[in-house]
């Protein structure tokens, strides 16, 4: 086995751009960045793969399959470790981090005699074939790209050039698939028969691609190229004026909400609908203080109260709250959702993965109990889907489900408090989304805006209270 590390800097990130022409904001516009649910811009997940054929010992072997897995997304400027395997035809590499896999690859080689090198085209024909969205998908890049490319890449000028050039195609439907519509490429399979890579569409069935949970590409000689897919949340932006400058709109006067995950993300909008209403507001965040402090400007802006806080030891929650009790605590914070094959995991690695998502806001009623004010409200940010437990995301619906059982059991124990424990759908700010476009395309601002019109109406109740929210899909 080969290993060794690689910190990803701007020059992978720049070199493989030019070599793609992939413009996708996520990975170079750092303000578009920091409102996704990754907060800081990634690393292109192809160029992750372009790094690990470069420094493996494939060189221009003849492929028979070609897989692709991406697990978490690669932050620039931070160390990563490899490893490169091999048994018999079989290749397996891989980008990780401790116990956390980012990109594997692997590869299926011939044995025996040599093929040739198998040809890449890739046609389509109609006037709306998603396609020809990509006005560089069957361009050759110039030397001067492929020079910067293998200078820092080096070793990939070994690879075949066909294999790059179709990686690089595929980079951009990895990313922003169509305008206004997101779409992240989790899994890539290329499959090689006859010596023939050759592809040629008279139909425009593709141009809905978003449509489909698993897209596949084949030829006549059953050549083929297949695609799985979630949907990537886009980031929220900040809410119209006409919310904040209601006059009459004083229904949260002279109360105190906190909300965690509070800004970004679906967070973010309770934290603008909650001081719209005049609360005194104050939201967690993790790390992105540029994100926290863009929000809490802006709420500032239009004459409310709303502070950000990153509750670490350098801040008391007791200084910020100054003598206050919490009329409303909202628990959202959740950590990034991602997609898990349960038969990679070991069972103490699923607990990691479900610890990961428990722990946190058990946590954060600990640490907001005693803030509580005698006749206190919690929000408990659940999902209507927990009973579903859709394929590859059943520690997340498992955490949630433990979450809801504890909350009915601290229930009993602070009787007085009202706890309104949401199933929400999915919305477009959900990484959960691993299904059709139609599932993903409720507004977080009409969710959240049924929720605290229920939160007005049950805020006096006592106990635990389990409320379905089921909306009809706005497109």
């Amino acid at each position: 086995m080969k290993m060794g590390s690689v910190l990803f800097t701007e020059k992978h990130l720049q070199a493989f751009r030019d070599y793609s022409k992939d413009e996708n904001p996520l990975h170079i516009d750092e303000e578009y960045a920091s409102r996704t649910p990754f907060s800081e811009r990634v690393l292109y997940g192809v160029a992750s793969v372009f790094f690990l054929l470069s420094k493996s010992n494939l060189k221009k072997t003849d492929f028979i399959s070609f897989k692709i897995d991406f697990k978490k997304p690669l932050i620039l400027n931070k160390t990563y470790n490899f490893s490169m395997e091999q048994d018999e035809n079989i290749h397996i590499l891989k980008i990780f981090k401790g116990k956390s896999i980012y990109t594997v690859v692997k590869v299926e080689t011939i044995k025996g005699e040599k093929q040739k090198s198998a040809n890449f085209s890739l046609n389509s024909d109609g006037a709306h074939s998603l396609l020809d969205r990509n006005q560089h998908w069957n361009t050759l890049p110039d030397d001067i790209r492929k020079l910067e490319l293998f200078k820092n890449y080096p070793g990939l000028e070994n690879t075949h050039y066909w294999l790059l050039k179709i990686l690089a195609w595929s980079s951009y439907w990895i990313g922003m698939v169509a305008p206004g519509r997101q779409a992240i490429y989790t899994q890539f399979k290329l499959y090689i028969k006859d010596n023939n890579l050759n592809f040629n569409y008279d139909r425009n069935e593709i141009h809905d691609l978003l449509k489909r949970y698993k897209s596949c590409f084949e030829s006549a000689s059953g050549s083929s190229i297949t695609m799985i897919s979630f949907s990537r949340p886009e980031p929220v932006d900040h809410l119209k004026d006409f919310i904040f400058n209601d006059k009459n709109n004083s229904l949260l006067k002279d109360q105190v909400c906190f909300i965690t995950g509070g800004t970004r993300g679906v967070g973010s909008v309770f934290s603008q609908m909650f001081a719209s209403k005049n609360a005194t507001c104050f939201a967690s965040y993790f790390k992105n203080k540029m994100t926290a402090k863009r929000i809490e400007e802006f709420i500032q802006s239009k004459g409310k109260s709303f502070r950000a806080l990153k509750l670490d030891n350098s801040i008391k929650l007791s200084d910020e709250l100054k003598g206050k009790k919490l009329n409303c605590l909202v628990l959202n914070a959740a950590p990034n959702i991602r997609r898990i094959d349960p038969s990679e995991l070991s069972k103490s690695e699923f607990q990691d993965e479900f610890d990961h998502f428990y722990k946190l806001t058990m946590s954060d009623i600990q640490q907001f109990k005693n803030y509580l004010a005698a006749d206190a409200t919690i929000i408990n940010v659940s999902t209507t889907y927990i009973d579903e437990k859709p394929e590859g995301f059943a520690h997340y619906y498992d955490a949630k489900k433990a979450i809801e059982n504890d909350l009915k059991k601290f229930s009993k124990n602070y009787p007085q408090l009202t706890i309104l424990n949401f199933r929400l759908p999915k919305m477009h700010t959900d990484q959960t989304n691993n299904n059709i476009a139609s599932d993903v395309a409720l507004s977080p601002v009409k969710v959240v805006d049924i929720v605290i019109k229920d939160y007005l109406a049950r805020r006096n109740l006592k106990g635990f209270h389990s409320l379905e929210c089921n909306l009809k899909k706005t497109y």
